[in-house]
């Protein structure tokens, strides 16, 4: 082998080594960002529709009509019917604008025929965080209503003797179970329903 094919080869792994080193450093380094990122790449790139379009329970629409506004605040929700109760609701809504890149995972859990928890996740792709937050939904004549101050939450708890550890376990039901568990299903993750990655999480309850 000549000096210019060795020169040449070394070239070559040197490329490789860069392409592989720069692929590694801009992956995903969590489960939420997997979902943001491909949510992303399906309205704004050449990938086509995002994996969360192949899960089932998810509402089947016209992602391709999809153009403007919406394409910058795409939604994605369950279908009632997909779910299992005490979950009536799930979804993701995503925002893309670059001064607010973020994504919300909600889920409702049902208490009784009236009240529900309202589970809200707010991930930043900025800052690589998840805020979660519980609220209360009651009704209010034909609306429903959110009730989001911590000691009238605190009260629908002790009436319902909902204890932290029932939070925990009600959250990791539509989180873990429901929310990743499907994409999982439909996305071949890096990560799991518990392996997060790397997420700074901030629990408000």
């Amino acid at each position: 082998m000549g000096k210019r094919g060795f020169i040449f080869i070394i070239g070559l792994c040197l490329l490789a080594l860069c392409f592989f080193t720069y692929r590694s450093l801009s992956a995903p380094r969590n489960i939420f960002s997997e979902i943001y990122r491909d949510e992303y790449a399906g309205f704004h790139s050449w990938q086509g529709y995002p994996h969360l379009s192949k899960v089932a329970g998810i509402n089947n629409w016209d992602r391709a009509e999809a153009r403007d506004e919406f394409a910058q605040m795409p939604s994605e929700h369950y279908r009632e019917a997909a779910l299992s109760q005490p979950i009536t609701e799930a979804g993701y809504s995503f925002n893309f604008y670059k001064k607010n890149e973020h994504m919300t995972m909600y889920f409702t859990y049902k208490l009784d025929q009236e009240v529900s928890l309202y589970f809200h996740s707010l991930y930043k792709e900025k800052n690589k965080s998840l805020t979660q937050t519980v609220s209360v939904i009651i009704p209010d004549g034909t609306r429903r209503k959110y009730i989001k101050n911590k000691a009238d939450i605190q009260s629908y708890l002790d009436r319902y003797q909902v204890s932290s550890s029932d939070l925990e376990t009600y959250y990791n039901q539509g989180m873990k179970n429901l929310l990743l568990k499907d994409w999982v299903s439909v996305y071949q993750s890096r990560f799991s329903s518990d392996d997060w990655g790397e997420v700074k999480v901030i629990r408000k309850w």
